[in-house]
């Protein structure tokens, strides 16, 4: 009796120290537990609260926002990059797609000149322009994103900007390969400006991104360019350039007057603190350069467009004027000849043939 007592106290003191050691792990594997939970808890809640309508805007949504949320692809921390590194990635990126380009053997040194870049921008476009819609038509309008893909976004863009930027420094003013467009010089400077500010300060972060869809109109333009390069007598011309001007109107001229509609209506973001009452300052003369921007370029393609179908109508009046020269002439040569009608060496259309 007495052995058995000992031996039971001998494993409860044994037992003793490994119960105390392993209570504290327990508890503390319970309290990461815990947060975790907590943290998943606020997420969700900050990610409902992003993505629900504004007060006052559920009437800007569009069908594909359904019961009271927007689509959103993914958390809200999962295609955050912060601010500078993001820059500095995408730069690269754009920058190793145009060396690329430059090295690629199966283009010409003239066809790189002229548009290695443009089909970097063609590239660019249509990732942009994807971006915008996902914005656009997937999430509700809002003045601040927090840790969003959005931001990714023009992180994206700026980093195109940068490089396209010095790509025309060196093709349109050091070699004047082409001629430089000043305000293609401006258009990029405002938007690395702007996007960088808005993305570091979080002001305007979504209606940057929307915007992007104007960018839809980019890669006709870049076709264009490259088939009138190969040649200039495409058949392919006029129903491209007829393309880019439709969906230049549509996504650069009347898109964008939405756009502010939007803006104007969560009063352009002015929420007190200054960099947002700075954001509400400039969004008027901000949004009147870039679609007076716009506008200018639209007259410059209606101009181009007139001028270009005034040539053609010009080349038939000119064709037919000399067709209707030549064909006496060899009227007479079958003659001369000795040829009957109907028998002629040089055929001649009906118009032409004599009444025998």
């Amino acid at each position: 009796m007495l052995r058995s007592t000992a031996l039971l106290l001998l494993v409860v003191l044994k037992q003793l120290p490994c119960s105390q050691a392993i209570a504290p792990e327990r508890a503390n594997v319970e309290k990461q537990q815990q947060q975790q939970q907590q943290q998943q808890q606020l997420r969700a809640s900050a990610n409902a609260t992003r993505l629900a309508a504004p007060q006052g805007v559920e009437g800007l949504a569009w069908p594909l926002r359904g019961g009271g949320a927007a689509l959103d692809l993914s958390p809200p921390d999962t295609l955050y990059v912060p601010m500078p590194y993001g820059i500095v990635v995408a730069t690269f990126i754009w920058g190793l797609a145009l060396l690329l380009t430059w090295a690629c053997p199966s283009l010409s040194w003239e066809f790189k000149q002229q548009h290695a870049d443009r089909v970097v921008a063609g590239i660019h476009a249509v990732v942009a322009t994807i971006f915008g819609l996902i914005a656009e038509l997937g999430t509700y309008s809002m003045c601040t994103v927090g840790r969003s893909w959005t931001i990714m976004a023009i992180q994206m863009t700026v980093g195109y900007m940068l490089v396209d930027l010095v790509s025309m420094l060196v093709c349109d003013v050091w070699q004047k390969w082409r001629a430089s467009d000043a305000l293609m010089f401006a258009h990029h400077l405002y938007v690395i400006v702007f996007f960088t500010i808005g993305g570091y300060l979080d002001v305007g972060v979504w209606f940057f991104v929307i915007g992007m869809i104007n960018e839809a109109s980019t890669p006709l333009l870049s076709a264009m360019f490259i088939v009138k390069s190969v040649d200039s007598q495409s058949k392919w011309l006029m129903p491209i350039g007829m393309a880019f001007t439709v969906m230049f109107f549509l996504c650069r001229i009347v898109f964008l007057p939405f756009s502010y509609y939007q803006y104007a209506a969560l009063g352009f973001c002015d929420g007190g603190s200054p960099a947002q009452a700075f954001s509400a300052a400039i969004a008027k003369p901000s949004y009147a350069f870039i679609y007076g921007l716009n506008c200018y370029w639209f007259y410059r393609i209606i101009l181009g467009a007139m001028k270009s179908m005034s040539k053609g109508k010009l080349e038939q009046t000119e064709n037919r004027a000399l067709l209707a020269e030549e064909a006496p002439n060899l009227w007479a040569q079958n003659v001369k000849a000795g040829a009957r009608p109907g028998q002629y060496r040089y055929r001649l259309r009906s118009l032409w043939e004599p009444q025998l």
